[in-house]
């Protein structure tokens, strides 16, 4: 009697064990699907991206196809950890598996121990007991689990959210270069007409200044050789009256504007006497 009440304890823990094998095989059935759909989604999004990354290269400036390498170098990074983390969650789950395998091998054989030794009376105690570590052991486990995953994800998220951060920052201090650029090129455009202008300006006053001054030489010359033609046939000196009058003489080479007044008081045939 002793024997089958242990067989059918054994019988019974197998059966639970292998119920509860299968529940975590079809948990992690699920969780792979769900990491393989995901991965695929994002593989799909890169190759995506790829093509859309190439027709913005043909467009944009290199600072921005640099920064959209960037972000597809992240999201392939993010890809890989996605990988990493489905391999670890099967690897963590084999290893579950074993450790409960372990332990239910275990107690049976304790059980198996105590029918042998006459300590049947506690085995259904003891069984309790080793129930009771290994299933709380495993819900520590599922909550550690299930914490580190929550950990992974809101420090992904934390990420994306500095990225994002960092590219609106590069991209309103490109904005600010580029305005100050173009407001720095208009006002040397302002600066360069003004100046053109005033060098013009100053060009012409000149060239006006230096024809006027030629115009006037010209006229004064002109006026000389009138005066110096009506001196000629309007006065008639001796070369006595030429030496007394050679100061006026020299007077009238120097300065002709004072040509009229030595010719009003030089003698001539009219006037004998020099006042005309």
């Amino acid at each position: 009697a002793r024997e089958t009440v242990v067989q059918a304890r054994r019988a019974k823990v197998e059966e639970q064990r292998r119920m509860k094998a299968a529940q975590e095989a079809e948990d992690l059935a699920r969780v792979k699907k769900e990491i393989d759909d995901e991965e695929q989604k994002r593989l799909n999004d890169i190759v995506a991206e790829k093509k859309r990354l190439e027709g913005i290269m043909k467009e944009n400036a290199a600072e921005k196809v640099v920064r959209e390498a960037k972000k597809l170098e992240q999201w392939e990074e993010d890809r890989k950890l996605m990988v990493e983390y489905a391999k670890k969650l099967e690897r963590e789950e084999y290893e579950r598996a074993n450790a409960f395998k372990a332990r239910t091998d275990k107690l049976q054989a304790m059980g198996q121990k105590f029918a042998t030794e006459g300590a049947g009376a506690k085995a259904a105690e003891q069984e309790a007991v080793e129930r009771k570590m290994i299933e709380e052991e495993y819900r520590r486990k599922i909550k550690a689990d299930d914490d580190r995953e929550e950990r992974d994800i809101a420090a992904k998220k934390r990420q994306a959210m500095l990225m994002k951060r960092d590219n609106l920052a590069l991209l309103n201090e490109k904005n600010k270069r580029k305005a100050k650029e173009q407001q720095e090129t208009a006002s040397f455009a302002a600066y360069s007409k003004r100046e053109t202008e005033r060098l013009l300006a100053e060009e012409a006053a000149k060239k006006e200044a230096k024809k006027n001054a030629i115009k006037k030489n010209r006229e004064s010359l002109v006026d000389q050789v009138r005066l110096q033609r009506e001196s000629a046939a309007t006065v008639n000196m001796t070369e006595m009256e030429r030496a007394l009058n050679a100061d006026r003489l020299d007077k009238l080479m120097a300065s002709p504007d004072a040509l009229t007044t030595i010719l009003s008081e030089l003698p001539t045939k009219a006037s004998p006497t020099g006042k005309r």
